[in-house]
């Protein structure tokens, strides 16, 4: 379970994300996913909701084969690759 935590500062009206790391390991073309593992340690950032280049929630799913965990984060839209003369 991921759990979000939104926080404003006292004196500003903006708001920030607290997110969970991850490494980027590969593209899936057939699941139009990003493959990607947790960072070891577990490591953390703070994100500005106004420096966020993408405003669409990018998905994570867990998927079980051969008894090991692969993690897949999923953008809302398709990436292509562009088309070789």
């Amino acid at each position: 379970m991921v759990k979000l935590r939104c926080l404003c500062l006292p004196s500003s009206d903006e708001w920030f994300i607290v997110v969970s790391c991850m490494k980027t390991i590969t593209f899936s073309a057939h699941y139009h996913s990003y493959t990607v593992e947790y960072v070891c340690p577990k490591m953390f950032t703070v994100i500005s909701f106004n420096s966020l280049a993408d405003f669409h929630t990018v998905c994570c799913y867990k998927s079980y084969f051969n008894q090991r965990t692969q993690y897949f984060a999923r953008l809302p839209y398709h990436i292509v690759s562009p088309k070789s003369n």
